[in-house]
């Protein structure tokens, strides 16, 4: 299938510069101001600890920071006492736990004996072949369905199985792994894709789609990059993950929660600043 450049990982679109300012305002220096009742307190230290325990992920040299992991640690932004464990983490156990009995069960050729290229393509069309048996696939186009907070929490995404590009990426790169395929993102204008392999071997995958992009096709998009494609830095993808979720908070007038995502976002500027 032809990659759909005109929605893929398209930006959200910000608030007016109004809302914006609001939101730096009112971010200061705390993820929320302290209540003199006890149960906004109590919800205070919470989110806090929270953003206390992303901080502690991403402060270290990105090569370092467990990608998936950052990932359900943001998704505390919105309930600080959510079981990133059980939601996310076990999720992916289950699904690469079954993804390696997918592969033992379809009874292929031994790919360690086929070339590289084919072993990889292999490997990529069985993985969205699987993610697609599984039920998950890029959320509705429509600006009132693209543009939901949920497509950006990785509890939400593995709960409902849908979700926007760069969420998809995730669950295809940590499921991926369970089979030794490499998947790593790459940024292109108007969509997001994963790159696996390398010089006239790399392909792509379009999670959002559940399918390897054709192969003349990828190499007419890596043609025009000038034929690299490096990996993005996982705090770069937490970034993006980060934008997306202000821009969806300040369009719905959240402002609240915008505050709480700008908090994680000078946390991760800063741990860029330390490792730079």
């Amino acid at each position: 299938a032809a990659v759909r450049a005109r929605r893929h990982g398209r930006s959200v679109p910000r608030a007016r510069r109004r809302g914006v300012g609001a939101v730096q305002r009112s971010a200061g220096d705390g993820i929320l101001e302290a209540g003199s009742d006890a149960a906004e307190d109590e919800m205070s230290q919470k989110l806090r600890l929270a953003l206390e325990r992303f901080e502690a992920e991403v402060n270290r040299p990105d090569g370092e920071i467990n990608l998936p992991r950052a990932a359900a640690l943001l998704t505390l932004h919105a309930d600080p006492g959510l079981d990133v464990e059980a939601l996310v983490h076990e999720p992916f156990s289950r699904l690469r736990a079954d993804f390696r009995a997918y592969m033992d069960a379809a009874n292929l050729v031994p790919l360690e004996e086929v070339p590289e290229a084919l072993r990889l393509y292999t490997l990529a069309a069985s993985l969205c072949a699987f993610m697609a048996k599984e039920g998950f696939t890029g959320c509705e186009r429509s600006d009132s369905m693209y543009y939901r907070a949920e497509n950006s929490l990785m509890n939400r995404v593995l709960e409902r199985r849908c979700g926007i590009p760069i969420t998809l990426s995730i669950a295809y790169i940590v499921v991926g792994e369970a089979v030794g395929l490499e998947l790593r993102g790459v940024n292109f204008p108007g969509h997001f894709l994963l790159a696996f392999g390398g010089g006239t071997s790399t392909g792509l995958v379009d999670a959002f789609e559940n399918t390897v992009v054709p192969q003349d096709q990828a190499e007419q998009i890596v043609q025009a990059v000038g034929g690299v494609l490096p990996r993005i830095p996982n705090t770069v993808f937490l970034m993006r993950m980060l934008g997306n979720l202000q821009g969806v908070y300040e369009r719905d007038g959240n402002f609240a929660q915008a505050a709480r995502i700008v908090q994680y976002a000078r946390r991760l500027e800063a741990a860029v600043g330390a490792f730079r």
